[in-house]
């Protein structure tokens, strides 16, 4: 009976359920249908609450304007998003050879995490001044811990004898480096990426509010003032297109280029964090 026992799911390939787009695709156009038919039948105000119909048209008769602050509020969200991760993989990096370095940049890390990032927007005006500079920097303190943390726990997922290994075999640092301990990360880096580009999203759209005259947050912020419901949804769901655009882009990437899953099976030394000098 033993040997036809199957082998544990822990010590198998775990598998990866991939949602079909079809079935997001269909719940999406019923939520929008049943918005379209509760403001219809019920007579919602269209100052209070505009149907998808509505707009739709404001995505088509506003499409330049809209296009000219999406590409605005994009360009400030990916320049704090690529700062975020270079320097959060190299903080990464060095916690996860360094114990002197994990020691120092930890609990500052960790406390850092707690600090609500909105409280900071008056002191990144202070700093980076009006405008582009500020909004590209909030979106980088947005998403830089959540990077740092997640590219730091793809280094530890390494089990320590697999590096012992290569190093046996003759391998330098630097080939160590390069062959075993970065291909193990870049899962956990486009997982990182995917659930930061919200935060930066967010970050850029929450300072253009504040200190700027262009992108999709102060189109928001100016439909607000003057009560066009129509624009502050469009310039919505842009913001909203943009974030999945961004989302599928990196998965499509990650597709190709990543062909191993993230996860490592359970008692196999997983847990064991990799050596530091």
């Amino acid at each position: 009976m033993a040997a036809n026992r199957k082998p544990s799911s822990a010590l198998t390939r775990p598998a990866q359920t991939t949602a079909r787009p079809g079935t997001g695709m269909v719940s999406v156009a019923v939520v929008l249908l049943i918005w379209e038919l509760v403001v219809r039948l019920l007579a919602v105000r269209h100052s209070s609450l505009p149907s998808p119909s509505r707009v739709l048209l404001e995505l088509w008769r506003e499409g330049a304007l809209l296009g000219k602050h999406a590409l605005v509020t994009g360009f400030e969200a990916l320049e704090g998003l690529l700062l975020a991760l270079v320097v959060g993989f190299c903080l990464a990096a060095l916690t996860a050879w360094s114990t002197r370095a994990h020691r120092i940049a930890g609990p500052a890390i960790s406390f850092f995490q707690k600090l609500p990032l909105v409280a900071l927007a008056p002191l990144v005006v202070i700093w980076f001044g009006f405008g582009y500079s500020s909004a590209a920097a909030l979106a980088f303190l947005a998403c830089f811990l959540p990077l740092t943390s997640s590219v730091r726990n793809g280094f530890d997922s390494l089990p320590a004898e697999t590096v012992e290994i290569v190093e046996m075999m003759g391998a330098g640092p630097a080939t160590v480096f390069l062959k075993v301990r970065l291909p193990a990360c870049l899962p956990f880096v486009a997982g990182a990426l995917k659930t930061s580009i919200p935060l930066a999203l967010a970050g850029a759209s929450v300072m253009e509010f504040i200190a700027s005259d262009e992108g999709l947050g102060y189109l928001m912020l100016y439909a607000s003032a003057t009560i066009d419901t129509n624009q502050l949804f469009a310039a919505l769901t842009v913001l909203v297109l943009m974030a999945l655009g961004f989302y599928y882009l990196i998965d499509l990437v990650e597709r190709v280029w990543i062909s191993w899953p993230a996860a490592v099976p359970a008692g196999t030394a997983a847990g064991r964090q990799m050596p530091r000098r």
